[in-house]
């Protein structure tokens, strides 16, 4: 089967061959939409089209072949049902964290709360919420200080106590399931662990350390650090020393999970920025986009964007852009018409759990457009 097709056409697919090699027949006519992606090679894309029986690909203004990219139907394109945090918490709401209880850190008149199953609890104490662990503790900056919250009570970093906003406004610190703490200050100079109680100050060689984005349960600080003008590069800190160094190139945007996975986007040229996934010695760029989450499946959520520069740009298609999930068997989708409910266009997908649920906002015609905060629970849990 070949053939150039548009969104909107149809593909009369005879059979397709399943993920493992076998062939599904189909004998269905299937529509073309672009919401569902998937990757072709390193730098091409495909939208699918859903039938009863399998999933078809489609390479946009290009060819179409039954053989490039097919998903059995136990891998059909994601969809979620919406809750509105911004509603039930009464019109206004700032999210900072999700964790795989589905609770929900987050800033509601002025207070940090946590939503736990449509109930909020004011978090008293905490002005400014850092970050929330599995164990729903909550790391707090305190301003001045830094502490985690456990069911009520504040236990401070002693050591950080003197810190105000005055002195350090850029502190960044990282909560891990065990309610140890691993961060930075001083514009990411002094790099901190807090294990067990006990603080210890992690050595750093090279220019000034950025941003700290995860400190996982492996007790792995992951670091995003400015080397020159054209480089950024993520490091792996573990017991005080650099055990896995990944170029950014020239792009920012880094995630990590508690396998040490790390999803991040790499920038050859500005406004080109290709997001990949390094698990282990594996290395997938899967988008023009930038990651802001990965779970411990393998699993990313984040943008998409339009390449702006060189051949890259010149061949785009200027469709792909928005929120995006990716796995290694499903491949791209596009999250902004993935709600159950076809009122809401999911905008943003910040951060997702390690069951799939994602942190995220977006709009609905019937609300007036405006934004709203989100959590996306998904209507099947795939592994």
């Amino acid at each position: 089967m070949r053939g150039t097709v548009g969104v909107g056409d149809t593909i009369d697919v005879v059979s397709t061959p399943a993920v493992g090699g076998a062939v599904v027949p189909c004998n269905v006519v299937l529509s073309v939409d672009s919401t569902h992606l998937m990757p072709i090679g390193s730098d091409r894309f495909v939208g699918i089209a859903a039938g009863a029986a399998g999933l078809v690909a489609r390479v946009p203004n290009a060819e179409v072949r039954s053989d490039l990219a097919v998903v059995d139907p136990p891998y059909a394109p994601r969809r979620y049902n919406v809750v509105d945090l911004t509603t039930e918490a009464g019109g206004s709401f700032g999210i900072a964290a999700v964790n795989n209880l589905d609770h929900v850190l987050g800033v509601r008149a002025a207070k940090t709360v946590l939503w736990r199953a449509g109930a909020f609890t004011t978090i008293d104490g905490c002005p400014n919420p850092l970050d929330l662990n599995n164990n729903d503790q909550i790391l707090c900056w305190l301003d001045p200080g830094v502490g985690v919250w456990t069911n009520g009570a504040i236990k401070r970093i002693a050591e950080l106590d003197t810190l105000s906003y005055g002195l350090a406004p850029d502190v960044v610190a990282r909560l891990n399931d065990a309610g140890d703490v691993g961060g930075s200050w001083a514009s990411g100079s002094r790099v901190f662990t807090w294990i067990a109680g006990r603080y210890a100050s992690v050595p750093f060689n090279g220019n000034s350390l950025d941003d700290v984005f995860r400190f996982n349960n492996l007790g792995e600080l992951f670091v995003k650090r400015h080397v020159d003008r054209y480089q950024n590069e993520v490091d792996v800190i573990q017991n005080g020393a650099i055990i896995n160094r990944i170029g950014l190139g020239d792009a920012w945007n880094a995630a990590a999970n508690n396998y040490g996975d790390v999803a991040g986007a790499s920038q050859g040229h500005p406004g080109n920025a290709r997001a990949f996934l390094q698990y282990g010695s594996n290395y997938w760029a899967f988008a023009f986009g930038i990651p802001y989450s990965v779970n411990i499946e393998e699993q990313v959520v984040g943008g998409l964007s339009v390449p702006t520069w060189g051949e890259e740009a010149e061949d785009a298609d200027r469709s792909l852009h928005g929120p995006f999930y990716w796995d290694g068997i499903l491949g791209l989708q596009l999250l902004k018409n993935a709600a159950v409910d076809r009122n809401w266009v999911i905008t943003h997908a910040a951060q997702l759990t390690d069951f799939g649920t994602i942190l995220g906002s977006g709009d609905n015609a019937t609300l007036g457009y405006k934004s709203h905060a989100l959590l996306l629970i998904p209507t099947a849990r795939h592994q």
